[in-house]
């Protein structure tokens, strides 16, 4: 059975969590719509459709599920700035994370300061024995926040998506849970 408290994340200095569910349409569809936004991760906009089976497998809807995110929210103006959460694949104990913030909140550490909370819950309360993210390799700053938690390129894989009639690269960064080192969430 779900209950919302099971994935409950602790808040720092200038961020708190919210857990998104599968009624949460209209928030989430402030990102999946976002051209902007989309574009930072080499997708295009989603349609309405889409979005509802996005979360669809998000709780409460999914009692059981393997997508888990939450909305960061700024402490300060209570304002949704971006979220992040993880894709499990259970069997193998591994997850891909990703993250997202409005272009207004890049580059003031928000990020920084929120993924310490992601790792330790993946490590901790999930109990997972890796975990990965995707990024193109052309977003610098992607991939300097996932080094400073000591990530490490896996693989790069060349021209192995299309995405706006050109064909991108992708490179895997990784980071196991005997790797991982654990920092202050406030």
């Amino acid at each position: 059975m779900f209950h919302v408290e099971q994935f409950l994340l602790p808040h720092t200095t200038r961020c708190k969590f919210k857990l998104i569910k599968s009624n949460d349409f209209e928030s989430f569809s402030l990102f999946r719509k976002n051209e902007a936004l989309m574009n930072c991760l080499d997708q295009e906009p989603e349609s309405e459709a889409k979005i509802r089976v996005l979360l669809s497998k998000m709780p409460p809807q999914n009692n059981t599920p393997e997508s888990i995110w939450w909305f960061i929210l700024d402490k300060e103006s209570r304002a949704i700035i971006g979220y992040f959460g993880f894709n499990a694949d259970n069997k193998n104990k591994r997850a891909e994370i990703g993250y997202v913030l409005f272009e207004e909140y890049r580059r003031m550490g928000f990020l920084s300061e929120a993924l310490p909370v992601l790792l330790n819950s993946c490590f901790n309360t999930f109990s997972f024995h890796s975990l990965e993210a995707k990024i193109n390799p052309l977003n610098k700053a992607s991939i300097a926040l996932i080094e400073k938690f000591n990530f490490v390129k896996e693989a790069h894989f060349k021209q192995n998506y299309l995405y706006k009639n050109l064909f991108t690269d992708t490179a895997v960064y990784s980071l196991l849970k005997s790797n991982y080192v654990p920092r202050g969430t406030k």
